[in-house]
């Protein structure tokens, strides 16, 4: 079962995010299997690619967002501290960030160059199922059961404004 997928940004490599623990990278052209990721010890509900390319970001029901090289395949950063299910994670368009969303209805913040945990962002009442940046990595929005969208300023990061 496929969970979720992504193109590169140069359209040349395919990722997907599988219940068999894994990411994996294909041609896009010619549908060849390139690489595994291996590492979740759960499925894997998501995955996304730095603007870059360079870099593959993975959430998990194993509580943890992982990032990955894509040239070697090899595990750069473990992002723990979900108390529950990763169902989103983003890269900001700087890749400076990494946003993720959970099953703990919280949203966190990381710095995606060390993977330290810059900030919990509460406010949704229900599983945070999607987030994501704006292109000029000002605000962030994050998408709940609850049955809200909430906007956060990430120049203030202040509580998060319903829509």
């Amino acid at each position: 079962l496929v969970n979720s997928v992504s193109f590169s940004y140069d359209g040349k490599l395919v990722a997907t995010a599988s219940c068999d623990q894994t990411a994996r990278l294909w041609c896009a052209e010619s549908g060849a299997q390139v690489r595994i990721f291996r590492g979740h010890t759960h499925w894997v509900g998501s995955v996304v690619f730095s603007n870059t390319s360079t870099r593959l970001l993975t959430a998990s029901n194993d509580s943890t967002a992982r990032v990955w090289d894509v040239a070697s395949g090899d595990e750069l950063l473990c992002l723990r501290g979900h108390t529950s299910r990763v169902f989103s994670a983003s890269f900001s368009s700087d890749n400076q960030l990494i946003a993720t969303g959970s099953k703990d209805n919280t949203v966190r913040l990381w710095d995606a160059q060390t993977g330290i945990k810059l900030r919990t962002l509460n406010g949704h009442t229900n599983w945070v199922m999607s987030v994501c940046f704006s292109t000029d990595n000002t605000r962030l929005a994050s998408g709940s059961y609850d049955k809200n969208v909430r906007l956060w300023d990430l120049r203030h990061l202040r509580q998060g404004r319903l829509v």
